[in-house]
């Protein structure tokens, strides 16, 4: 719930990337998810300034 919060602050297109990474788990839901998150942008230039969207992967993994 931490992190649905936070990421909800943040704006409505973000929730709805977490949603589609999530469907990625699921098999039945991989297909239409993976090319989903394929047609979304992974960065976004607002003013000259470049961040990205979507979360890497294995981001957790690494300490």
């Amino acid at each position: 719930m931490e992190k649905y919060c936070k990421v909800k602050k943040r704006g409505l297109q973000d929730i709805e990337l977490i949603y589609l990474e999530g469907y990625l788990k699921f098999a039945n839901y991989q297909k239409i998810a993976a090319e989903l998150l394929n047609l979304l942008p992974v960065y976004e230039t607002i003013n000259g300034v470049t961040r990205r969207l979507r979360s890497r992967k294995n981001s957790k993994q690494r300490k």
